[in-house]
């Protein structure tokens, strides 16, 4: 099941109007495909200096005119970066979740997956990562996200330097997944019910297909968790350009998936997972897509063996290695589809993971960006084989094998976003940068409010869909007050409503748009999360402001 989940978002190519790529000049109902292309020599090393005439890109088998072309090196990349002006300070009472440090080059992210790894993994994998951050390069840009049951956190933001992400994650701690069932469990299952076949096996199979019943409900939500954490780290990159490389740690996901067109599953239970997740798979492929996330999935389990525990009966260890050895496969096939379709690699069935994880950044950092308008005429969410070929012998190429070609234009479905709205708004999830904002803060102690100034860029707001046909708008002004328990203390939210095609509407796609709004702060609130909402596009921009106590009246 999850294999088909996440093939089917990371089959998804990112796609890029004409303001994501601002050296192309096209008409507005121009639409590109973006394919982030890795050329390597057979001995792994980068191949740089080729030029756009040595590419060809197939769509179906049709090669496509490329309308945009960038090399990326890691030298070049710092060049440009050095050479790029600072951002401006922010003032005292200014806040902005426009990216304060200057990423010209691919952006790593490290995601360490407690969900769905086994404990003894996990320890294993956060001292590898320690080990990779004393020893990293320097220039390299990380940020550092752990998922739990509690959802995703990021607990580094985009940064250079190794001091603060190795003080990040030495201050990680690990926890066993309560909805993971680990090898031993089933192990332990079995034996139990082995016992209670001997005497009575309609009772034994009873309580089979209630294990079974409970880990369905499990995964199931495992699913769901992962696909928003997924969602979420996609809404925090996506204001920085280029190419992202996803370091994700993981110990994979106990489901098999045949890849063909309908969802399926098979598990401990024998349990087939129905076609309940799409419209949440669509929506995370689209918020992936468009952030140009490569996944590198690595193995945390390691140097992978099937051998039962030697007290179990004999039966019972068959059956036991039999479980294994299948999951083993189905986690493989998995991480190797991720990896496939999304323009990554897999690393798996090795105990240095300290090297993998360096392998994923290096591999990553020198790639060409490759973006053409497809000839075809209907963005109608069908499948669309991509191959690239390159003018040059014995080298291997690392590239998205596919996409689905989603409207751009689809409205988004209210209890989907509805949901999106909530899940950005709260404080354990990261800032989303999908919209860029500014926003000057005011507390007012004597009447218990803060005055909020919120401020969107020009070109964060499109007045006109992707055929150039004018359209209403409507952005949605979020203020929500937060402890540090992270419980709400009241919110307000404003809708903009502007009609299609009106002088207006032209104004804030060109210039931008500014709202006030008033809070009332409760005691305790220790912070506001600021969110703007586009409800025709479903793009989410939040901000984080701290408050000090006087800000409510506290001492």
């Amino acid at each position: 099941m999850f294999k088909a989940v996440l093939g089917c978002i990371l089959a998804v190519v990112g796609t890029a109007t004409q303001a994501q790529l601002p050296e192309v000049t096209l008409h507005s109902t121009s639409r590109l495909v973006v394919v982030d292309v890795i050329v390597s020599s057979p001995d792994g090393q980068p191949v740089t200096g080729l030029k756009q005439a040595d590419f060809t890109v197939y769509e179906n088998g049709k090669p496509q005119p490329i309308r945009s072309f960038e090399a990326h090196t890691p030298e070049s990349d710092a060049a440009q970066e050095r050479a790029t002006p600072p951002a401006p300070p922010l003032g005292p009472d200014e806040y902005s979740n426009v990216p304060r440090t200057a990423v010209l080059g691919s952006l790593n992210i490290v995601l360490l997956d407690t969900l769905n790894t086994p404990l003894l993994d996990q320890s294993q994998a956060r001292r590898h990562m320690l080990e990779f951050l004393k020893q990293m390069p320097r220039g390299q840009h990380m940020a550092v996200f752990t998922l739990t049951a509690s959802r995703v956190h990021m607990i580094q933001n985009v940064t250079g330097d190794s001091a603060a992400l190795i003080a990040a994650v030495d201050k990680l701690l690990i926890s066993k997944s309560i909805l993971l069932k680990a090898d031993e469990e089933r192990a332990e299952d079995l034996t139990i019910l082995n016992s209670i076949a001997v005497f009575d096996a309609k009772k034994a199979q009873s309580i089979a297909d209630f294990f079974g019943t409970v880990e369905k409900i499990q995964t199931e939500e495992r699913i769901q968790i992962t696909l928003h954490a997924l969602q979420s780290i996609a809404r925090a990159v996506a204001g920085y350009p280029g190419r992202k490389n996803l370091v994700w740690i993981s110990g994979g996901f106990p489901i098999s998936f045949d890849p063909g067109d309908r969802y399926g599953g098979r598990y401990f239970g024998g349990i087939s997972f129905p076609e309940n997740f799409a419209s949440l798979v669509r929506e995370t492929a689209s918020l992936l897509a468009s952030s140009q996330v490569a996944i590198y999935p690595v193995d945390a389990r390691g140097l992978m063996t099937f051998s039962p525990p030697a007290d179990l009966p004999r039966g019972t260890a068959r059956a036991v290695t039999s479980i294994n050895a299948d999951s083993n496969l189905d986690i493989l096939g998995v991480m190797k589809e991720l990896a496939d379709l999304s323009g990554g690699k897999a690393f798996y069935n090795g105990n240095d993971l300290k090297a993998a994880i360096a392998q994923s950044i290096s591999l990553g950092s020198s790639y060409y960006t490759l973006a053409y308008a497809p000839s075809h005429p209907k963005w109608d969410g069908s499948f669309k084989k991509l191959k690239v070929d390159v003018a040059r012998a014995k080298v291997n190429l690392m590239y998205r094998r596919g996409y689905y070609a989603l409207s751009d234009d689809a409205v988004p479905d209210k209890a989907a976003l509805k949901e999106d709205i909530v899940l950005s708004m709260m404080p354990i999830n990261a800032e989303s940068t999908a919209i860029l904002l500014s926003a000057t803060v005011t507390p007012n102690p004597s009447d218990g409010k803060v005055h909020v100034l919120c401020s969107v860029g020009p070109g964060q707001i499109s007045s006109r869909d992707s055929q150039g046909h004018a359209r209403d708008l409507q952005i949605e002004f979020v203020v929500a007050g937060w402890d540090d328990k992270g419980h709400n203390t009241g919110d307000v939210a404003q809708m903009v409503r502007i009609g299609a095609g009106s002088h207006a509407a032209d104004e804030i796609e060109r210039n931008g748009l500014a709202k006030k709004e008033e809070l009332a702060v409760k005691p305790g609130t220790t912070h506001l999360r600021i969110g703007v909402i586009d409800h025709n596009t479903g793009k989410i921009g939040t901000l984080d402001v701290p408050l000090a106590p006087a800000a409510h009246g506290g001492d």
